[in-house]
């Protein structure tokens, strides 16, 4: 019986290996989208993602680029969060999740090069703090973009579906132009990426996906950065994204500290090129988990609608679920037990009392 358990997972592995080609030895598939689809049947898929901890300030922040935002199917703008363990509310990544954000990780303690504690035992804590399913729980980022070969075994070992630590600058040995970027890649049979802020060997072999940090170039087709890159960020993500929509479509990603997108101009900026990019024909944005499950199961663009629903997840396991988190009570402290802000005199005339459309502590009790 095991000797078939074996054979059925090398024989996924090999099929698996076969349908994205991109590998050490075959570097010109990398550009390629998978299914065969020539790049004006392909969905434009952008990311957005997020690291570090879920505060009360990262979650107000975010909201504030995101919220009210929608595509085209009135879905709103998902996002993937790289959480790690440091100074995160359960109750807000809860909100997060059931609002349709992936949960990703991003170690206990924030630490580079992590050790598989650091990796596994942040799904942990979050599987057991907010009752997300740990099978939800499958991607991972290396704080500092440090990473080793260590992590990835762990990774693997664990059951993770993908990472996504490695920076990709153009030109490189897998996106060959700014209009001919690599698509994500498999692992297994090897990693055709030069890796400049970890360590990785083309003979390295994962069972897990590898989805690069795609960098920004400015106007002159220089590398600007892959994460937070500085300068006006409506032009830089519009210049990006009409070089992948006259190019091979492969996916955009917007890749953040929320603590470092906290100016108002960035905000505005941010928010302005998102409302661009959902009236463009064909693109979409998603998580990280709805890409991969894409290219696995690739449909043309005009299809591609019935891929991406925004349907309330009901697995979470938990005897309290905070489907709403309020990142500022104002006067007041949200209180995760019973899902709204406890309010300084709540209740008592001169206190604080919840305002009904924000759910913050500015309303005087009468």
């Amino acid at each position: 019986m095991r000797r078939l358990q074996r054979l059925a997972i090398l024989l996924v592995v090999v099929s698996q290996a076969a349908a994205y080609p991109c590998t050490p030895n075959d570097l010109e598939s990398c550009p390629k989208a998978p299914g065969g689809l020539r790049p004006d049947q392909v969905p434009q898929f952008i990311t957005v993602t997020w690291d570090d901890g879920i505060s009360p300030f990262s979650y107000g922040l975010v909201d504030k680029i995101l919220g009210g935002l929608k595509q085209r199917n009135d879905c709103p703008i998902p996002s993937t969060y790289f959480i790690c363990v440091t100074d995160t509310i359960p109750a807000a990544v809860q909100a997060l999740y059931m609002a349709g954000n992936e949960i990703a990780t991003h170690t206990m303690t924030h630490v580079g090069n992590p050790s598989r504690e650091e990796i596994v035992g942040a799904r942990t804590w979050l599987a057991n703090a907010t009752g997300i399913p740990e099978s939800k729980i499958v991607g991972f980022r290396a704080p500092f973009l440090l990473h080793d070969e260590q992590g990835r075994n762990a990774l693997a070992d664990a059951g993770f579906l993908y990472d996504s630590s490695i920076p990709d600058n153009v030109p490189s040995k897998i996106s060959p132009s700014l209009e001919q970027r690599s698509w994500p890649y498999r692992m297994d049979q090897g990693i055709p990426q030069d890796c400049d802020t970890g360590s990785c060997s083309p003979s390295e072999r994962h069972n897990l996906w590898e989805v690069p940090l795609w960098s920004v170039a400015d106007e002159n087709g220089q590398p600007i950065a892959s994460m937070d890159p500085p300068g006006n960020a409506y032009d830089n993500y519009k210049r990006e994204l009409e070089r992948r929509l006259a190019g091979n479509r492969a996916p955009l990603g917007l890749f953040f500290h929320a603590g470092l997108q906290s100016e108002a101009s960035r905000v505005e900026e941010l928010r302005k090129f998102i409302e661009y990019a959902t009236s463009q024909p064909d693109v979409w944005f998603v998580t990280t988990q709805q890409l991969l499950a894409w290219m696995e199961n690739p449909v043309p663009a005009s299809r591609v609608e019935q891929q991406l629903k925004c349907e309330k997840p009901r697995d979470i396991k938990a005897n309290n679920v905070c489907e709403t988190f309020v990142g500022d009570c104002k006067f007041g402290t949200f209180d995760g037990t019973t899902c709204k802000c406890a309010c300084m005199g709540e209740g008592t005339p001169g206190g604080y009392c919840p305002d009904p459309s924000t759910g913050e502590c500015t309303v005087m009790c009468s």
